[in-house]
């Protein structure tokens, strides 16, 4: 086996999330971040090489913490409440996960991962 890499997953619990981190974990170390509050740990496989850590991405610290403990090779920020009646219901919350939390993510990576090869930054049209 070839050198692992690392992977930070954000809403790695949910649909997408949880495919590419058990996808990953085959052959590599992956680090999932997720609320749970659309996805669920049973979507991930039982695997030495995912690590689950259940917070939001609004949550500065953890996220400082953890970009801090790890070296990531690719990050994946899928984190999104994509609901447009969750949007409307908690308009400031959506507003922070989806939009600052991008930029709270950028200053951390160009603070701690100086080795990121990749960052994905994936969403829907129903975010916006």
């Amino acid at each position: 086996m070839g050198n692992l890499r690392n992977f930070l997953i954000t809403g790695g619990a949910g649909f997408i999330g949880s495919t590419l981190a058990n996808y990953y974990s085959k052959d590599n170390q992956v680090v999932v971040i997720d609320d749970l509050s659309m996805g669920q740990t049973e979507n991930l496989n039982t695997s030495e090489n995912i690590t689950f850590i259940e917070g939001s991405v609004i949550d500065q610290q953890l996220m400082e913490k953890v970009l801090q403990e790890y070296q990531f090779d690719y990050i994946f920020h899928l984190a999104a409440i994509a609901s447009v009646a969750d949007s409307v219901a908690r308009p400031v919350e959506t507003h922070q996960v989806n939009f600052e939390s991008v930029l709270q993510l950028l200053e951390l990576i160009r603070k701690y991962q100086k080795d990121l090869k990749r960052l994905v930054f994936a969403s829907s049209a129903a975010v916006y």
